[in-house]
């Protein structure tokens, strides 16, 4: 066949397939059948006939390649899988590739196969890459800043490890480091307090214990050998975690532990003689301040006393380790405090060493700095006092200039004095002129004279006091004659005739209560003589700047200051014979309402009203039937008292009528008004009347009569006829 087919000389060419088989006796992607007596084409597989010719099957178009992509082809077709799939047998069908059945697939994980691919789960301490197939290592030191805490971080293939600081320890963990308590370990800080700090301790010594170079324990402070001045005045002696003081003999251990003071105290005497001290101070003092001073070379101490060492002695460097001018605590001694008499006629300034004196004015030092004498200033400046005497004074001088002379600071002579320009109120009230020596008042205003002192020009005239001025008239004068001063500065508001105001308390020189009599001093007024009768029915007692009235047993000072009142209320008697009291009102009484109306006596004990024309009558009731006005508390005013209403059983069987200044009993049938006129009396019908009630007995009732008839007559009009 393949030589037949080789042996065509003429080309092929594409024609329906019956026909190249007739004529060639082959087909395009075919085979030529005879069948019969014709030829036909038989279509390779993956062609198929059309009209006569091989036409290629396109199999994509039926989907012939699962899971995969296919690709025709001339005849046939190709499938070609996408990553992590493979082409089965068949040709047509792509499946998933196990990637993880490889070698060495997922290092540090394990391999998870999945539909198409694959994917890394990493083991702890790794990670997956963006594509999870591929297990990176964690670095948890950079990952996480507060791992291994108080440690250093160490990163390893899937893990890391913490390597702790010194005073840390590993956390059961592992993931940090914890503090380890060093206080725990058995003699740590030893005379100390041990605390435990993070990572760390630290060792608080007790007193007298000093931390050791290791720091473990805290080792004994030797005191004395670190301060070798710490003992004043005495032995330092170390002991454990202390030291103690030994006092050198006659020091005492003070309570701060180390300073020793020679605490005994006497007096210190300046002069020794033959064993013998005198001139002792003035208080008592240490052997060291008085033996230590700067010059001690007559200098004793004490009880009995002791002569102190000198410079070059044995037993001074012992009181005096200080030197000279300084007590045995090595503080300075003042000699100015030892002496205060030192400096007379100055001041002791004390020096380190020793001391000096500061001489008052008029005082000079002498020769030894250590006392001030007198300078004599007439002695040494003859013109001092010119015109005049010099006399010497401790300390100063006196110039004795003529009276109305004085001392010129500039010229040091005596030059008048000019009293009017020196003293602006030498003159009250008038001109001041100046004389050689002297001076004199003028008085300008007049009705002024000068007083006694021939300084203060005063108004000594006396005139009439008014206390009301009404309508610009001067009412209510006060009895006598008073100075225009004492007027005004008590209860007067004009003075004089014609009168004249006075002037306001802002414009008088004096308060209230005071005014210049004589001179340029304010006194006080004596109101209780300048003011007679000022307090009514009482006594004045004068007060500075003031006075005040004291009023009799029983009665009390009114509103206005100034008159005495009978408050009390006692009984009120309508008859008083021989001291005896009678006929006594119901209720209790002012002493005015019961004997300037009806009554005669009063009190308890009564006592006698006073007479009507007597004076003790007129302050009290003014006139008969008025009193005062005690119910609106006006005392000064006398007003008419109703009987009527203030006593209850007043017009008894009748009716009571006020009248001024008294009152009026219209009394009820039967009753009469009684010989005082006070009471409506019953009266007796069967005593005045001449024959009534005959034929029977009269028998007076109250305000009536009845009659008591015989037998067989019978009682008729009231039983005031018998028939």
């Amino acid at each position: 066949e393949y030589s037949t087919l080789c042996q065509l000389v003429e080309p092929l060419t594409i024609g329906k397939t019956g026909e190249s088989c007739q004529r060639h006796g082959t087909c395009l992607n075919g085979v030529c059948h005879r069948v019969g007596r014709k030829w036909k084409c038989q279509c390779h597989t993956g062609f198929q006939n059309v009209n006569g010719s091989c036409i290629d099957i396109d199999e994509c178009l039926n989907n012939v390649c699962r899971r995969g992509e296919c690709t025709n082809t001339d005849g046939s077709f190709i499938c070609t899988c996408p990553d992590g799939f493979v082409l089965n047998k068949d040709g047509r069908t792509c499946t998933d590739m196990n990637e993880c059945e490889k070698e060495n697939m997922c290092p540090n994980g394990v391999c998870q196969n999945m539909n198409g691919s694959y994917k890394c789960r990493c083991n702890p301490g790794f990670r997956q890459s963006p594509n999870q197939q591929v297990c990176y290592d964690i670095n948890e030191c950079v990952n996480n800043g507060k791992l291994c805490l108080n440690g250093d971080c160490h990163n390893t293939p899937g893990s890391y490890y913490c390597e702790c600081k010194r005073g840390f320890s590993l956390s059961p963990d592992g993931a940090f480091c914890v503090d380890y308590n060093e206080c725990l370990v058995k003699g740590m800080c030893t005379n100390g307090r041990c605390v435990n700090m993070d990572g760390s301790h630290k060792c608080i010594c007790m007193l007298g214990y000093t931390l050791s170079a290791g720091g473990q324990v805290c080792i004994d402070v030797n005191e004395c050998v670190n301060n070798p001045n710490l003992c004043t005045n005495g032995e330092c002696i170390n002991t454990q975690g202390s030291y103690k003081c030994e006092c050198y003999r006659g020091y005492i251990l003070q309570p701060d532990g180390k300073t020793c003071r020679d605490t005994r105290r006497g007096l210190c005497y300046t002069q020794v003689h033959r064993g013998q001290c005198s001139n002792p101070s003035y208080s008592p003092m240490t052997k060291s301040t008085c033996c230590c001073t700067e010059d001690n070379a007559n200098n004793g101490w004490g009880t009995p006393c002791e002569i102190c060492p000198k410079p070059n002695d044995r037993d001074y460097k012992t009181i005096c380790p200080h030197g000279p001018g300084k007590d045995g605590n090595g503080g300075g001694i003042n000699e100015c405090a030892m002496y205060p008499d030192a400096c007379q006629n100055g001041a002791c300034e004390d020096l380190d060493m020793g001391y000096r004196c500061i001489c008052d004015p008029g005082y000079k030092m002498d020769d030894t700095g250590r006392a001030c004498v007198d300078i004599n200033e007439c002695a040494e400046n003859k013109y001092i006092c010119d015109g005049g005497k010099c006399r010497n004074s401790p300390g100063s001088y006196t110039c004795m200039c003529p009276t109305g002379f004085v001392q010129s600071k500039t010229t040091k002579m005596c030059e008048d004095i000019n009293e009017c320009e020196s003293f602006d109120t030498l003159c009250v009230g008038g001109n001041c002129v100046n004389l050689a020596g002297s001076f004199r008042c003028e008085c300008t205003v007049p009705g002024t004279v000068l007083d006694s002192s021939a300084r203060v020009c005063i108004d000594n005239r006396r005139g009439t006091c008014w206390k009301k001025i009404h309508n610009d008239l001067c009412e209510d004068n006060i009895k006598g004659d008073t100075l225009r001063s004492e007027c005004c500065g008590t209860l007067g508001k004009a003075w004089g005739s014609p009168c004249e105001r006075c002037p306001s308390q802002s414009s008088r020189n004096c308060p209230k209560g005071y005014a210049i009599i004589s001179g340029v001093k304010c006194t006080d007024i004596n109101e209780c003589d300048v003011l007679p009768g000022i307090c009514q029915n009482g006594y004045c007692i004068n007060t500075d700047g003031s006075y005040k009235c004291n009023c009799p047993e029983g009665l009390s000072i009114d509103q206005s200051g100034h008159r005495c009142v009978d408050y009390r209320k006692s009984s009120c008697y309508l008859e008083y014979n021989h001291g005896r009291c009678s006929g006594e009102l119901f209720g209790q009484f002012h002493q005015a309402i019961c004997c300037c109306s009806v009554g005669t006596a009063w009190g308890s004990p009564c006592n006698s009203c006073p007479q009507p024309d007597s004076d003790e009558y007129k302050r009290l009731c003014e006139r008969r039937g008025y009193a005062p006005n005690f119910k609106e508390q006006k005392l000064n005013f006398f007003k008419d008292i109703n009987e009527c209403l203030e006593i209850p059983d007043i017009c008894s069987n009748g009716v009571c009528h006020n009248t001024p200044g008294g009152f009026n009993c219209d009394c009820k049938q039967g009753f009469a008004i009684d010989g005082r006129g006070f009471n409506c009396t019953d009266i007796d019908e069967c005593r005045i009347s001449f024959g009534v009630c005959a034929n029977g007995t009269c028998v007076n009732t109250p305000g009536a009569f009845t009659c008591d008839c015989n037998e067989g007559y019978e009682g008729v009009m009231m039983n005031q006829m018998c028939i």
